[in-house]
C-alpha cells in the first residue's frame, strides 16, 4: 500500500508543497525543497523519476534565464548591475541542483542495479550537465548586453527582428524539450532536432547578412562583433537542448518521464 500510495503522489510533489506553503505560511529564510529523497534510493524507478522531476524544474529555470536576459537586456541594449546579481544567485542554484542530483545517482550506482536502469543514470547526469550550461551561457549573454551598453549603440530594427526570430524558434524548441521530460510522444524528438538544425542554419544567414551590413556601413564594427557573438552562443544554447531531449526521449521510452 505504501509503495504503490508512493508512486502515485510522487508526481504531484510540487502541487503538495504549494498546497502545504498556503496552509502553513512559511517565515523568515527562504526554504529549498528537494525531491531526492535519499529513503527512496531503495527503490531505483522512484528514485529516478525524482531525478527527472528535479532536472525539470532545474531546466525549466535555465532557460527561463536566457529569455529573462535576452528579452529584457541584451535586445534592448540594456544593462543592471542588480540583473546580473540576480542571475548570478539563480545560476548558482542550478550549480547547486547540478551537484545535489548528480551525488544523488552515484549513490544510486551504488547499488546493484538491474542493466536497465543502470544504463539510464549516464544519460540523467549528461542532462543535468546540459541544463547547467544553459545557466552559464546566460552569464555569457549578459556579458555581451553589458559592452552593448558601454559602447552606447544600438542594434539596428533588422538585427533586432532576427534576434526576435531566432528566438521565437529557441522558445518553441525548449518547451518542446521540457514537454518530452513530462512524457513520451512519438516524433517529438524529430520536431526538436528539427528545429536546432534550423536555428543553425539561422544563424549562419543572420551572420552573413550582419557581415554584409557591416560592408556596407550599415552598423559600427563594434556592435557587428557582439551580434555575432551572441548568436554563437544561442546555438549553444540549442544544442545543450537537443542533447537534453534525446536523452529525455530515451528515458521517456523507459517511463521515467513525469
Amino acid at each position: 500500500f505504501n509503495v504503490v500510495t508512493t508512486i502515485m503522489l510522487t508526481p504531484f510533489i510540487p502541487q503538495l508543497a504549494h498546497v502545504c506553503e498556503k496552509i502553513i505560511p512559511i517565515s523568515g529564510d527562504e526554504v529549498e525543497f528537494t525531491f531526492l529523497e535519499p529513503h527512496l534510493l531503495e527503490a531505483p524507478v522512484l528514485a529516478l523519476r525524482q531525478c527527472v522531476a528535479a532536472l525539470q524544474i532545474m531546466l525549466r529555470d535555465s532557460w527561463g534565464m536566457v529569455v529573462d536576459v535576452v528579452n529584457d537586456q541584451f535586445i534592448p541594449g540594456r544593462y543592471d548591475e542588480d540583473v546580473r546579481e540576480s542571475l548570478q544567485a539563480r545560476e548558482e542554484k542550478t550549480d547547486r541542483a547540478q551537484l545535489e542530483i548528480t551525488n544523488y545517482l552515484t549513490r544510486l550506482m551504488q547499488d546493484d542495479l538491474a542493466p536497465r536502469y543502470a544504463a539510464m543514470i549516464p544519460k540523467l547526469m549528461h542532462c543535468t550537465n546540459d541544463a547547467e550550461r544553459i545557466g552559464d551561457h546566460t552569464l555569457n549573454i549578459l556579458e555581451l548586453a553589458r559592452r552593448i551598453h558601454d559602447c552606447e549603440r544600438d542594434f539596428s530594427e533588422t538585427a533586432i527582428n532576427e534576434y526576435k526570430q531566432m528566438m521565437a524558434e529557441l522558445t518553441a524548441m525548449a518547451e518542446k524539450t521540457i514537454a518530452l521530460t513530462s512524457k513520451f510522444e512519438p516524433g517529438l524528438l524529430g520536431e526538436i532536432i528539427e528545429l536546432n538544425d534550423k536555428i543553425a542554419l539561422m544563424a549562419n544567414e543572420y551572420e552573413e547578412n550582419h557581415i554584409s551590413r557591416l560592408r556596407q556601413q550599415l552598423c559600427s564594427p563594434d556592435v557587428g562583433v557582439i551580434f555575432i557573438e551572441a548568436l554563437a552562443v544561442l546555438v549553444k544554447v540549442s544544442d545543450r537542448l537537443v542533447n537534453i531531449a534525446e536523452r529525455a526521449d530515451a528515458l521517456a521510452r523507459e517511463g521515467l518521464a513525469i
